[in-house]
């Protein structure tokens, strides 16, 4: 009866182990769990912050460009829809490159954003901040950018942006680039070499 008893004792001892040893293992994994949440959650929080700032950014670099040409509205509205990059930056000396981000315009309303990456070798006196708006023609080129099929050759040129410069723009492989430098003196913006990366919303 008493080794009965002793087996029935360690038995329930054994059994009391497992249990405490399961309940620290749902805490374990319930915590991490937890905390895998959190991280998730602050890194959406950021994203969506780092959107909002590109959109109120995006609205005031296209609300600059139709201030400095108003003949610009008709020549978006006639368009399949357009690209904005509120701050481009390039700088660098002997080897120098710009980056950019922007969003894509599709009647009006955003559809995605877009990364503009740039290599260019050659004389570059310090850093150029610019913006820049690439309209495209056709539903043929829209669609090439989106599909990661467009880059900018050297027959593409900027129109640095001014009054009545949309006016007198015509589309060229159904593109049409305008550009305006985002504070100093006014420089003559390469966009040749720039490709793109789209990402839909």
């Amino acid at each position: 009866m008493a080794t009965s008893s002793r087996s029935f004792g360690l038995a329930s001892g054994i059994l009391s182990l497992c249990l405490l040893a399961l309940a620290g293992c749902h805490e374990k994994n319930t915590s991490t769990s937890s905390n895998s949440t959190d991280k998730d959650q602050a890194k959406l929080a950021k994203s969506e912050a780092k959107m909002e700032t590109l959109r109120h950014e995006a609205d005031a670099a296209i609300s600059d460009f139709r201030a400095t040409d108003p003949s610009l509205d008709t020549f978006l509205q006639n368009a399949a829809g357009y690209a904005v990059f509120p701050n481009v930056g390039k700088g660098g000396f002997i080897v120098g490159g710009a980056h950019g981000k922007g969003l894509v315009y599709e009647k009006g309303r955003v559809t995605g954003e877009a990364d503009l990456t740039q290599a260019s070798v050659g004389f570059l006196a310090g850093g150029q901040t610019f913006r820049e708006l690439i309209v495209f023609g056709t539903p043929q080129a829209l669609d090439n950018f989106r599909n990661g099929q467009m880059s900018l050759g050297a027959d593409i040129n900027a129109v640095a942006l001014k009054t009545g410069a949309a006016a007198s723009t015509q589309f060229k492989n159904g593109l049409a680039v305008f550009t305006k430098p985002t504070g100093g003196a006014m420089f003559e913006a390469s966009v040749a070499g720039q490709k793109f990366s789209y990402k839909p919303m």
